[in-house]
């Protein structure tokens, strides 16, 4: 189903200690079509630990923390609340409106990660995903533009086989 991708199961998390690129991937609650729908794609030095905290974030929504300051000597001082992040947000948001997330390895390259990760995001117009916190809020991009953005990123550098199998995976997810 997922073209010759690495699934990411969750239980398994501890063996990436590695760097690479995932997608998450979920089915709309209450669509009958079982449709999948990519809905973000990420990079990291080490994909287990970010994952690691994502599927902590899918599971247990809390809107803050109780958190411990402690000083240099390890002393206890205060005590304070530490309130939920933009991503735990997203990922209550997800967790409320997807199910059967499915995650993917779509590559554990160590090289040009950010430029794997646009292009396996606009080949599959990520949902969730935003480049790097960089977009314009009064702008909308239309399925001829997310095209034309997809066809200027530089994929020069990256592995041709990578390449093909994201493209013959774009082929798929856009026909399912």
């Amino acid at each position: 189903m997922f073209h010759n991708f690495e699934i990411i199961e969750q239980s398994e998390i501890s063996e990436y200690k590695y760097p690479g690129v995932w997608a998450m991937f979920g089915i709309k609650k209450g669509d009958n079509s079982s449709k999948y729908i990519c809905l973000n794609v990420g990079k990291n030095k080490c994909i287990g630990d970010e994952l690691k905290i994502d599927f902590e974030r899918l599971e247990c929504f809390m809107p803050f923390r109780k958190k411990i300051y402690k000083n240099q000597f390890n002393e206890e001082k205060f005590t304070y609340k530490e309130y939920a992040t933009r991503q735990d947000w997203l990922y209550k948001e997800i967790s409320e409106k997807y199910e059967s997330i499915i995650i993917i390895l779509v590559t554990n390259e160590t090289e040009k990660l950010y430029t794997i990760e646009k292009y396996f995001a606009y080949s599959t117009k990520a949902a969730y995903w935003v480049s790097n916190g960089r977009y314009s809020p009064n702008r909308v991009i239309d399925s001829l533009e997310i095209s034309k953005i997809r066809n200027d990123i530089n994929i020069s550098e990256i592995d041709k086989s990578l390449i093909k199998k994201i493209d013959e995976f774009k082929k798929w997810y856009d026909n399912q």
